[in-house]
C-alpha cells in the first residue's frame, strides 16, 4: 500500500464479520431496542464475550457485575457499544509487531477511571497530587463535578484514543514498524514520527474514522485532540464539559507513558 493516505487507508477497512455488520446497522436505526441489539450480538459467541468482559472492567467502575448483554447495552448506550465492537474486531486483525496497542488502550482507560475518582475527592493518589500541585491550569480544567453517567463515555474515548494508531498498524505494518523505529532512535513522539513517514498522523485517522463511524461530540472531542497541550486545548475546545473529557484522556496517555 505504498503511497496509501487516509480516504484509502479508511477505505480498505478490514471486512468485519457479517455478525459486526449487521450489529451496526442495528445500533444506527432509531427503531432497534437493546434486546434485539443484544439478540444480534449474541449469535457470535466470541464477540458477546469480549463486549461483557470489557463492560465489566474496573475502569467504567460498575458496583454490580453485568451479566448479560441487554444489560450492558442498557447501562452503556449504543454508541459505546458501537466503539468496543469496532474496537474489538479491529484488534482482531492487529499484527503481532502492535499488540501492545491493546494493553496501552486499556491501561490509558484505568488511568483515567483513576483520575476522575481523584480530581472528584474520591480517592488520593500520590503520583496524581504531585502533578496537580504544580498546575493551576490542571485544577481549573479538572474542576468541573462528573456524573456517574459520564464515566463510561470518558473511560472508553481512553479505551479508543489510539484507535487511529491501531488502523496504521493493520493496513500498514511495514510503515507502523519504521514508524516505531524512528520514533525510538530520534526520541520523537508517535506524531512527528508518522507525519515523517506517512504525511499524516493517528489523530487525522482517529478525525476520519469518527465521521465515518458517526461517533457522538463526546466521544469525537477526546478522540481528536487528546494530543494537544493544554494551552492548545483550551483555544480549541469552547465546552468545558468537552475540554475536561479530552484533557482527562490527555493525562492519562502521559502519565502512562511515564511523561509526566
Amino acid at each position: 500500500m505504498a503511497g496509501c493516505d487516509i480516504e484509502c487507508l479508511i477505505k480498505d477497512l478490514p471486512v468485519f464479520p457479517d455478525v459486526v455488520m449487521e450489529v451496526l446497522r442495528l445500533i444506527d436505526n432509531p427503531k432497534s431496542t437493546n434486546y434485539i441489539i443484544a439478540a444480534a450480538i449474541k449469535k457470535d459467541q466470541n464477540l458477546a464475550a469480549k463486549v461483557l468482559k470489557i463492560a465489566n472492567s474496573p475502569f467504567y467502575g460498575f458496583p454490580h457485575r453485568i451479566n448479560t448483554l441487554s444489560h450492558a447495552v442498557l447501562i452503556l448506550g449504543t454508541n459505546l457499544i458501537k466503539g468496543i465492537i469496532l474496537s474489538t474486531t479491529l484488534f482482531e486483525h492487529i499484527p503481532s509487531s502492535a499488540k501492545a496497542l491493546r494493553q496501552h488502550g486499556q491501561n490509558v482507560a484505568t488511568t483515567t477511571y483513576n483520575l476522575i475518582n481523584f480530581t472528584q475527592g474520591k480517592q488520593s493518589h500520590r503520583e496524581l497530587e504531585n502533578i496537580f500541585e504544580d498546575s493551576e491550569e490542571l485544577r481549573r480544567i479538572f474542576l468541573n463535578p462528573i456524573e456517574p453517567k459520564e464515566i463510561p463515555i470518558i473511560t472508553t474515548a481512553a479505551l479508543l484514543h489510539d484507535i487511529g494508531k491501531t488502523l496504521i498498524a493493520i493496513r500498514l505494518p511495514d510503515k507502523f514498524d519504521e514508524i516505531q523505529s524512528i520514533q525510538k532512535e530520534n526520541k520523537i513522539s508517535s506524531i512527528s514520527a508518522e507525519r515523517k513517514i506517512l504525511g499524516f498522523d493517528h489523530i487525522d485517522v482517529n478525525r476520519k474514522i469518527c465521521e465515518i463511524w458517526n461517533f457522538p461530540e463526546d466521544l469525537q472531542i477526546p478522540l481528536t485532540y487528546h494530543h494537544l497541550t493544554l494551552e492548545e486545548m483550551i483555544k480549541e475546545i469552547k465546552d468545558e464539559t468537552y475540554l475536561q473529557y479530552a484533557a482527562l484522556v490527555h493525562v492519562a496517555d502521559k502519565i502512562v507513558n511515564r511523561e509526566y
